[in-house]
């Protein structure tokens, strides 16, 4: 039996799973539970916009392999998006 304790992160979305990266790369076993049995559980789909400095916080979290897939992955929102105030 293992003297180290096991963090169980429950939370949802990116922050918990940088959570969870960011904890397994200091050493620190964790688990993650996901309430979807499957990708194609339910209807699924986001549009999530990440600024420049959540971008870095990222590149900053991930390990390279996982960075380069997300990179290779992500949209492009192209020069049409604008901001009116």
């Amino acid at each position: 039996m293992s003297t180290r304790p096991l963090r169980v992160v429950v939370v949802g979305g990116i922050g918990g799973l940088c959570l969870a990266q960011g904890l397994h790369a200091a050493g620190i076993d964790v688990a993650v539970f996901e309430r979807d049995t499957a990708p194609d559980a339910r209807l699924q789909g986001y549009r999530l916009n990440i600024e420049p400095v959540g971008s870095r916080a990222l590149h900053d979290c991930l390990p390279a392999h996982l960075w380069h897939l997300l990179v290779a992955t992500a949209g492009d929102p192209g020069p049409g998006m604008g901001v009116f105030t």
